[in-house]
């Protein structure tokens, strides 16, 4: 699959998976925390998993997730390094990633992020470093701008 295909795949049905790794936590929560679609459904489609405006990955990477910091910081901010984010059954995911101005964003094999356990932030920050490392030398990286993304 490619950027355009994928990026077709934005608004199309099905279960959205999600994963966020977040840092500065309350006692007791995953440091990757993973919300597997299903019943209680989170987010409509990947658009709304990208760019929901309280819990999506582009506000959580910024630090600006109302939900991440009101419900799991265990400070005053939400330090939200990685979220990944696919539909149930596709071939790839959107790996997001912090960065200075816009969050950065990659596709990596979904089935990669669906594996990915762990409760050491220094071993899930390597993992999720060398997956995107791997995703942006295949297919490139893009920006994870207000509603869209797009070429730096």
């Amino acid at each position: 699959m490619t950027w355009q295909q994928t990026l077709l795949t934005l608004d199309a049905p099905g279960v959205v998976e999600f994963g966020l790794h977040q840092m500065q936590l309350k006692s007791a929560t995953p440091k990757w925390r993973r919300h597997a679609g299903g019943a209680q459904t989170r987010f409509q489609s990947l658009r709304s998993a990208l760019f929901s405006p309280d819990k999506g990955a582009r506000v959580a990477c910024l630090g600006r997730s109302t939900y991440a910091k009101r419900v799991y910081a265990a400070g005053l901010n939400a330090i939200v390094p990685f979220v990944g984010t696919w539909l149930r059954g596709s071939e790839l995911a959107f790996l997001v990633r912090a960065a200075a101005a816009e969050p950065e964003v990659t596709l990596v094999p979904a089935a990669e992020l669906s594996a990915l356990q762990g409760n050491d932030h220094q071993a899930l920050l390597d993992s999720l470093s060398e997956k995107f490392g791997r995703g942006a030398h295949q297919h490139g990286v893009r920006l994870l701008a207000s509603g869209e993304v797009r070429l730096p």
